[in-house]
């Protein structure tokens, strides 16, 4: 008989008949609606055993049919003898064009490339099994990384749900039959993230030496500032930079723990100096709806963003540049934003830092460390999950020594 799964808090119909699986989405949110549909496709298949009414014809989409007491007959779109993993892609690829993040869909196509690598681009998807899936596991994980590292299983678990999530569009789009079959893999145990560390952390777990390339670049990866560093930063970035929007940037993040993307997004109107207020614009949170969250300005932020609209080159954006005196303001991109972060720290004693990331964790564990409520600052830099937030909210050394001084003198 049928079954409901709720993925994402949306009912999905799932049953067998003659031998096979079906899943069909119910779009709908609402138990008593699914359950009634349910129902019905349940009366429907006991008439068909009872010979009652007849079987659905060939080429039928079968969920359709049933839903409908047996009105619909032949799904317009037929499904495909076979479909390969590069047709599969390209549908999933062309389909998210518009609804994903440009970074999403990169990593998708990155995520592709590793699977038809291993699989082969013609192999079809319907001979997919999980033992098939389970020797891709096993084989991707003997791939070396960067820097010679192994893959970790944190990166093939994101592979194997792009593949789950193309499945699954296939499947509601009617091309495809049957679930995912990697539903019950087994995946190597994943080392937990080591914790970030300041500065002058790192700098003595290197010195004692014996970490290899890949060991370093991890360590630097979990590296945050201090507040003391992020004011050097800041006051080293207000001198060196050659370019006039990058500083106005660089400063929003550090003081508002804003993503790069969210800070490419921004347009004037977001930022109100008078209130100290400015309203981001997120993709993260909800797939299907663009939220934004509000986050105070701190005085020195109003003061800098200040001095730079009275030098602003024009437009609606918030950070743009212009590429001569008589050229229109051009938006920033993803990939500038992080070549002009590269050119500024090169270098110097602030190349060790990765990208505009470490502004946001840095942020995020100096205002842990000032007792901010924890709820206030997950509203301020839109976490979604307490997991997340609880891997950037450790506190500085110095701060964690006071508290057990305080405890035991």
């Amino acid at each position: 008989m049928a079954s409901l799964q709720q993925r994402n808090g949306w009912f999905h119909l799932h049953f067998r008949y003659a031998g096979k699986q079906y899943a069909h989405a119910l779009k709908t949110k609402e138990r008593r609606e699914a359950e009634a549909q349910r129902g019905i496709v349940d009366r429907q298949l006991i008439r068909i055993r009872n010979q009652e009414v007849p079987p659905p014809p060939p080429g039928a989409d079968l969920p359709a049919f049933l839903l409908s007491c047996g009105k619909v007959v032949v799904d317009p779109t037929p499904i495909p003898q076979t479909m390969t993993l590069a047709e599969l892609r390209d549908r999933y690829l062309q389909t998210n064009a518009n609804a994903l993040e440009a970074k999403t869909l990169v990593m998708a196509k990155i995520h592709f490339r590793h699977l038809a690598r291993h699989l082969g681009e013609r192999m079809a998807v319907q001979k997919f099994t999980a033992d098939l899936l389970q020797k891709y596991l096993a084989d991707r994980g003997k791939s070396k990384g960067k820097k010679g590292g192994r893959i970790s299983p944190a990166t093939i678990q994101k592979e194997i749900a792009t593949l789950r999530a193309a499945w699954n569009m296939a499947v509601r789009s009617g091309v495809l039959n049957g679930i995912f079959p990697g539903r019950f893999l087994t995946y190597p145990k994943t080392e937990e993230k080591a914790g970030f560390q300041t500065m002058k952390e790192i700098e003595r777990k290197l010195a004692r030496g014996g970490l290899t390339d890949a060991e370093v670049d991890d360590l630097w990866a979990g590296l945050f500032l201090t507040q003391a560093d992020l004011n050097e930063f800041l006051e080293f970035a207000s001198t060196k930079t050659q370019d006039p929007h990058l500083f106005p940037m660089l400063a929003f993040a550090a003081h508002t723990g804003a993503r790069r993307s969210e800070l490419i997004r921004m347009r004037i109107d977001d930022v109100d100096l008078e209130v100290g207020t400015a309203v981001i614009r997120e993709r993260k949170k909800n797939r299907g709806l663009r939220t934004t969250r509000r986050v105070p300005i701190s005085g020195f932020l109003k003061s800098v963003l200040q001095k730079w609209l009275v030098q602003h080159p024009g437009g609606q954006m918030l950070f743009c540049w212009k590429k001569g005196p008589e050229a229109e303001p051009t938006p920033m991109h993803p990939m500038m934003a992080y070549e002009q972060f590269r050119r500024l720290v090169r270098g110097s004693k602030w190349d060790v830092l990765k990208g505009w990331h470490v502004l946001r964790h840095s942020f995020i564990s100096i205002c842990a460390a000032k007792n901010v409520d924890q709820r206030v600052l997950q509203s301020w830099v839109g976490h979604l999950s307490a997991a997340t937030h609880k891997r950037y909210t450790h506190l500085v050394p110095s701060v964690e020594q006071s508290i057990m001084t305080g405890v035991f003198g």
